[in-house]
């Protein structure tokens, strides 16, 4: 099973404050199995507690970013199902892998895979457990659609920047080129 996971955060190194998981199941044959998606922006204390962190330069390019993206900031109803804490957003993305197949036959593809699927190691030892896939099953998403004689992506559906559309366009571009 492979999954394309994108995640958007307050820091470029691998201790980033992860404000949002979009993520994509799809078979390798390119057929798209399940979605997930929450914001941990009503828990940034937490994450920064467990030593977590916030860069100035990722947050002075998140305020140049449009209104579409930075919608992820904007206050949403205390009963939002997408806007949950760090422990829940972990046991809901491990129930999403899970139900995806065991760990070692997880593909955890990314937008490189040294962001992402770094940050999201790291996002669970900040917090005691371990990622639920195996490290030797990381995939680079740029490297593959930088082979040769890869098609451009199709035009860009979604708002760029919410981790669910990125994700999705990532998942979308593999197929047309896998």
């Amino acid at each position: 099973m492979n999954v394309m996971i994108d995640i958007e955060t307050l820091d470029t190194a691998a201790t980033a404050v992860v404000l949002s998981i979009g993520a994509v199941a799809f078979t390798d044959d390119g057929v798209e199995c399940g979605k997930f998606y929450v914001e941990l922006t009503d828990d940034l204390e937490t994450q920064q507690n467990a030593g977590r962190t916030i860069s100035a330069d990722t947050v002075r390019w998140w305020i140049s970013q449009n209104e579409n993206a930075k919608s992820l900031f904007k206050d949403k109803p205390i009963d939002d199902p997408d806007r949950v804490g760090v422990a829940t957003a972990l046991s809901s993305l491990n129930k999403f892998l899970n139900a995806h197949g065991p760990a070692e036959k997880i593909k955890m593809w990314a937008n490189g895979s040294d962001f992402d699927n770094v940050i999201m190691h790291s996002l669970y030892e900040s917090f005691g457990t371990r990622a639920p896939w195996k490290h030797y099953n990381h995939r680079c998403y740029r490297t593959f659609k930088n082979l040769p004689g890869a098609p451009k992506a199709a035009t860009r559906e979604g708002v760029h920047h919410n981790a669910l559309d990125d994700a999705m366009h990532q998942y979308k571009h593999w197929t047309e080129i896998n």
